[in-house]
């Protein structure tokens, strides 16, 4: 009889065991794919959300894009990169390099699709997005001698490898409240885009960086990237938008950054970061590489629902060895010796904050 009592409790175990294992493969039985793009604007007064090179850089700001976002950048001419192959681009000496990050998830299908619990806002989506994302910008000038970060603020924000480190000019699409963000897809209400504008609400920070400019550590105590220097998981330091936890209450939230057909393309992604600015100081080349950070980017998945508002609800999941990030290709920087055509020589002026260069060439 005790014997059959621990086959039972025995078959009960691996039962259980069992079900458990079952009910972990449904939570993701899927391979899900984060893929990166450039932001390809092509007209500096419609957003940020481009590659441009300018003759000059406002800190301060000096009026309103269309897309509601501040404007910087002085005489910012668009580039077109590559979305899968290292693209050359040419900044003079004294000019100034803005950059674009921009995001899409497939392969996220939705297990509570269409299902419409008492605390959910309608349907729930066919396909979920990100929870999370992070960022960094990793640059072949260690010390950025030819190509330094530009500074978004005169506040120590932390330290890396026991360095002041302060605040990237990068505006982050998306803080606790969706009024943060400016842009949703970039192909807005087409077919294939969910276009919502992101939400970060756990998390909102753009990064750290060291410049070597007056007034900051210059090299060698200085770091050519943004939110790297020997040190691209240090909290704080690189660009990051997190949410903690979400449901069918806040459906945006969980559909931000996927496509609405599944399909993969430029026009369905979303910006992520812009206005990542770099000021060219001496004639060289220069290899940038933005990197997504496997361990900060997580994607949702449907978790049951909770047991306060009856929601749907939503789990973060990382990034594992059967999905993919599709990063981005470098861009190699290539700085001349002359400043930018038609436009005299001028003396570096600050700004109110007192920092931030603008070069009054126009």
């Amino acid at each position: 009889m005790q014997s059959a009592k621990k086959s039972t409790k025995i078959l009960s175990a691996l039962s259980m065991a069992a079900a458990a294992a079952v009910a972990s493969h449904a939570t993701k039985a899927h391979a899900v794919t984060l893929t990166m793009y450039y932001g390809q604007d092509t007209s500096y007064a419609n957003s940020a959300n481009g590659v441009y090179v300018a003759s000059g850089y406002n800190g301060s700001g000096s009026g309103t894009l269309a897309s509601g976002e501040s404007s910087h950048l002085i005489g910012a001419a668009a580039q077109t990169v590559s979305q899968t192959a290292a693209t050359t681009i040419t900044v003079p000496v004294g000019g100034y390099l803005s950059l674009a990050l921009d995001a899409l998830v497939t392969g996220n299908p939705n297990s509570a699709v269409g299902v419409t619990n008492p605390g959910d806002v309608g349907a729930q989506p066919s396909f979920l997005g990100l929870a999370e994302l992070g960022a960094y910008v990793v640059s072949s000038d260690i010390t950025g001698t030819l190509l330094t970060p530009q500074n978004g603020g005169t506040t120590v924000a932390t330290t890396i490898n026991g360095l002041a480190s302060y605040g990237s000019t990068a505006f982050l699409n998306g803080g606790a409240t969706p009024t943060v963000a400016k842009l949703a897809a970039n192909g807005g209400a087409a077919a294939n885009a969910n276009s919502v504008k992101p939400q970060w609400a756990g998390v909102h920070v753009p990064g750290n960086v060291q410049p070597n400019l007056a007034g900051f550590d210059t090299a060698p105590n200085s770091a050519g990237g943004l939110g790297t220097n020997g040190a691209a998981t240090t909290p704080g330091a690189y660009t990051t938008g997190g949410n903690t936890s979400s449901t069918g209450a806040t459906p945006n939230e969980n559909i931000q950054f996927s496509s609405a057909t599944n399909t993969a393309s430029y026009q369905a992604a979303t910006t992520f970061a812009d206005n990542l600015v770099f000021k060219a100081l001496a004639s060289g080349t220069v290899t940038l590489s933005p990197t997504v950070v496997q361990a900060s980017t997580e994607f949702w998945t449907a978790n049951g629902t909770t047991t306060t508002s009856h929601a749907t609800n939503y789990a973060a999941n990382h990034f594992g060895g059967a999905d993919t990030i599709n990063q981005l290709p470098v861009l190699v920087i290539k700085i001349g010796s002359v400043t930018p055509p038609g436009h005299p020589i001028a003396l570096f002026t600050a700004n109110s904050a007192g920092v931030n260069a603008t070069e009054p060439w126009s």
